[in-house]
């Protein structure tokens, strides 16, 4: 049964909040140069109290991948601190990637982000590719980084103009531009690039490079004192970024397991343009199948996908736990039955936990003008699920 209910307004006006509360270290602590890794490492520590809390899942997998999350969190926070944060020479780099995933993303999709200055002037250029979906989105605020995360504009593949050869350009700024433009305002600091496919073995990216318009300021000289904040701003952002995840996690497990729970489209702070998001804490023993039943809508692009305890997705850039409308098996009357268990039930559309009891099973669509569909989900003996 699909449950739409104001809960989740709270849920996010509560985790916000507490991702909020987290001081920004780079603001506040001036390390001495012998203490500037102490200072890095003490900033991160309690991070690993979301490991260790009651609430979160104690077997071994849930906890080892916790760690790794957190890990692999540091990578993302350099890189965004420091490794690209020059918004007047911007780079696009990969803000997903199968050994640094967060926040339930879609294996069926790629994600690349350049970090911006809405008071600048940028040019994007490139070739479209073929995936089904592209979305070029601009924000006031990166979750992990800053408070809040508010969606700016968006541009997709329905507006955007191409050129010969699939080549087009973008102009972001705050002063209008004929043309592909995206409007920033001056609080605006991050361009996030998203594309869907419903199989990448078949599909190109699109290839793009940014650039800043007009005279650049020059390059900000490296010292103690820039590598000390640089490394508290990157400690903060893996304290809010795993907080804010963790935190909704928190209170889906407030409600039964197994049932899905729209996600109302005007929490723009994490969606897409466009999307269409449902999404249900998962819990399935071992010897047990889930079976959901739902009638798709009609859209450009629908996806079912498993994620682990972190929103980690089990497959991306591979198969076996996520499955799409083109790779979905229909029933007669257009219906779908899918099954996900650890077991392989011998039947069409199984999603494989792959050995993880509970995690989240997320659904997301794009381009409709459809609901998000009723979920019917009956848990059941592993062998009752080919029946």
């Amino acid at each position: 049964m699909l449950r739409t209910t104001r809960r989740w307004h709270r849920t996010f006006s509560v985790l916000l909040a507490t991702a909020a509360a987290i001081p920004i270290l780079a603001q506040q602590t001036e390390a001495q140069p012998e203490d500037s890794w102490t200072a890095f490492v003490d900033a991160l520590r309690p991070a690993s109290e979301l490991i260790h809390r009651q609430r979160t899942p104690q077997d071994e997998l849930t906890q080892a991948e916790g760690y790794r999350y957190l890990a692999r969190s540091i990578r993302l926070g350099m890189e965004m601190s420091h490794e690209y944060a020059n918004t007047d020479r911007p780079v696009f780099f990969d803000a997903q990637t199968s050994t640094m995933l967060s926040g339930g993303v879609s294996s069926d999709g790629r994600y690349r982000q350049a970090l911006i200055d809405g008071g600048k002037t940028y040019r994007i250029s490139g070739r479209r590719g073929s995936a089904a979906l592209l979305e070029l989105g601009v924000y006031e605020g990166r979750i992990g980084a800053q408070n809040t995360s508010k969606l700016v504009g968006v541009l997709t593949e329905k507006n955007l103009k191409l050129k010969k050869h699939g080549r087009f350009e973008v102009i972001l700024s705050p002063q209008k531009h004929n043309g592909n433009w995206l409007r920033t305002s001056p609080s605006t600091d991050l361009l996030v690039v998203r594309q869907y496919a419903h199989d990448w073995s078949n599909s190109k990216p699109a290839q793009l490079t940014i650039e800043r318009l007009g005279e650049a300021s020059p390059d900000v000289e490296l010292t103690q004192y820039k590598i000390e904040q640089d490394l508290l701003e990157a400690a903060t952002f893996v304290r809010r970024l795993t907080t804010t995840w963790a935190y909704l996690l928190e209170r889906m497990g407030m409600g039964p397991a197994n049932k899905m729970l729209a996600i109302p489209q005007d929490l723009e702070p994490f969606m897409a343009g466009g999307h269409k998001l449902a999404m249900a804490k998962f819990d399935v023993p071992a010897d047990q199948a889930l079976l959901v039943e739902f009638k798709p809508p009609e859209a450009a692009y629908w996806g079912l996908q498993l994620t682990n305890y972190w929103l980690e997705p089990l497959d991306f850039g591979a198969e076996g736990s996520h499955l799409n409308n083109k790779t979905m098996r229909y029933n007669k009357d257009g219906s779908v039955r899918v099954v996900i268990s650890n077991e392989d039930p011998q039947v069409a559309n199984w999603l494989n936990t792959k050995g993880h009891v509970a995690g989240t099973l997320q659904f997301r669509m794009a381009r409709s003008n459809e609901e998000v569909p009723a979920f019917k989900a009956t848990l059941v003996p592993v062998s009752e699920a080919s029946r």
